[in-house]
């Protein structure tokens, strides 16, 4: 499925082409759907007191709403590549999105599938261990799911994937847009690789070697790194590789004078088979966060968050376990580069095959915009989100949902609450056991829910909305007696 494609800009980063080609290309196509889907562009580094460019590409409201697709920030050492970035990043999103909702996968259960499927167990793998059991393998054989057809990397043929699966687990991680195939498959790789040694070192609180400063050559690197630290912002840079042989770099910021508390103590991580190109794309990522947080914070009202996978350190002493590790020169960490964006993911594949681990693709490329965009999932890698935490039945319940199952969705929620009580005070999974119980007309369960729900969260009863979905419960229930009666 994947071509040789030699790369053609390598200032800063390795592209199949420069910044300004994929921002024409991007344009040409945008101007010419049918209906508008960029709202406006605006450069937000001026935010901030660093001095690397961050654009913001915000989409039209229609857009946001049928697709899914919220705005898009891009990063970069020069204006044009941060452009760039934001631009695709909205490609990836919109072609993403518009996949999941039109693909039209065929639904069926595992057991009744012929062919190339991937293991049954692999479902499991995003998981705790103590998930993957047999019990729930038993049931996994028998729910129906949504499958499309993907290509096995690591053995190279095509399989039958539950995709939808492995979105309500993994989310966007493994989502790239790029010039080519190869170019965006490499990303998504590269931030699969990226986000699971951050989940790990983050929930295992592991000390990893920290890189000396000094070590580093790279011109382009020193001349960043001394914008962060004129700024008055003390850095820790990490190495967050652990052993897959694939440099992942992480810098840890401590703000002083921060703006707002959320950067006061601020991670950000790059992977990259080079690590020069690892470390680049940590430093223009913890400055696109900063900017973002900031964006959110002043521009919108809204509350900024920790960059993915990364706790929330209220101060230095609470990521103190970050800041032990012997000092490394950059020179150790590993090292590979090819011009060929093809040969660079065949190292990566050999990589993590060698941990027993696979990976999926699916290509989502938009018809109309012709603009490569993919999805890859590896199941196994670990992911620092709820997500990753939450009971199979529950998995399967939401699986059920999104087909209108929903009698079947909510007998698997409520074999979940048997299982583990305690998701019975969680008011995200209340309410999605209220809005389940509801579609399948069971009204009295539903209003159950709801009650619960807002013993739980009092302040619940301030939202219209609820006050609006429980008195059309309660309407509900009432009418469906009466008809009964």
């Amino acid at each position: 499925m994947l071509k040789s494609c030699l790369k053609k800009y390598t200032y800063a980063q390795e592209k199949a082409c420069s910044p300004i080609e994929t921002i024409e290309k991007v344009f040409k196509k945008l101007n010419q759907t049918e209906k508008p889907i960029l709202k406006e562009v605006l450069r937000i580094d001026n935010l901030d007191r660093i001095g690397i460019p961050v654009y913001l590409y915000r989409v039209e409201e229609e857009i946001s709403k049928s697709l899914g697709v919220g705005d898009s920030f891009g990063k970069g050492i020069t204006p044009e590549q941060a452009e760039a970035s934001a631009l695709m990043e909205l490609i990836e999103r919109y072609s993403n999105f518009s996949f999941l909702l039109n693909a039209n996968p065929f639904i069926d259960s595992y057991i009744n599938l012929k062919g190339n499927t991937i293991p049954l167990e692999s479902l499991l793998f995003p998981l705790h261990s103590v998930f993957r059991e047999n019990s729930f393998l038993e049931e996994l054989k028998n729910i129906k799911l949504r499958w499309v057809e993907a290509y096995d990397l690591i053995e190279s043929k095509k399989v039958i994937f539950p995709l939808y699966w492995f979105y309500r687990i993994y989310g966007t991680t493994g989502w790239a847009a790029g010039n080519t195939l190869e170019e965006a498959t490499l990303q998504a790789l590269c931030e699969i690789i990226e986000r699971h040694c951050i989940s790990i070192v983050m929930e295992e609180r592991l000390e990893v070697p920290t890189i000396e400063i000094d070590s580093i050559e790279n011109p382009l690197i020193k001349d960043s790194l001394k914008k962060i630290l004129s700024s008055g912002i003390e850095i820790f840079i990490k190495d967050f590789s652990l052993d897959l042989g694939v440099s992942t770099v992480a810098i840890i910021a401590y703000d002083s004078l921060a703006p707002t508390p959320t950067l006061k103590v601020y991670g950000a991580a790059g992977t990259h088979p080079n690590p020069n190109i690892a470390l680049i794309r940590a430093i223009t990522e913890l400055v696109q966060h900063r900017a973002q947080v900031l964006y959110r914070e002043f521009i919108l009202n809204k509350p900024g968050g920790p960059t993915f996978c990364f706790l929330k350190f209220k101060d230095l002493d609470d990521a103190k376990f970050l800041l032990k590790g012997g000092k490394i020169s950059f020179e150790h960490l590993p090292y590979f580069s090819h011009p060929d964006f093809k040969v660079e993911i065949e190292y990566i594949l050999n990589k993590i095959s060698k941990k027993g681990l696979k990976a999926y693709l699916v290509e989502t490329t938009h018809p109309m915009l012709g603009i490569s965009s993919v999805i890859v999932h590896i199941p196994g890698a670990r992911l620092n989100r709820p997500s990753t935490k939450l009971h199979p039945y529950l998995l399967i319940a939401r699986q059920l949902m999104d087909i209108e199952f929903y009698k079947e969705a909510l007998f698997y929620i409520e074999k979940a609450f048997e299982e583990a009580p305690s998701y019975k005070k969680l008011p995200q999974i209340l309410s999605q056991a209220a809005t389940c119980a509801k579609l399948a007309g069971e009204y009295k369960k539903s209003m159950e829910y709801y009650e619960n729900l807002l013993e739980i969260y009092p302040q619940l009863i301030g939202s219209s909305k609820f006050v609006n979905e429980f008195i059309n419960i309660v309407e509900s229930f009432f009418a469906d007696s009466n008809i009964k009666a």
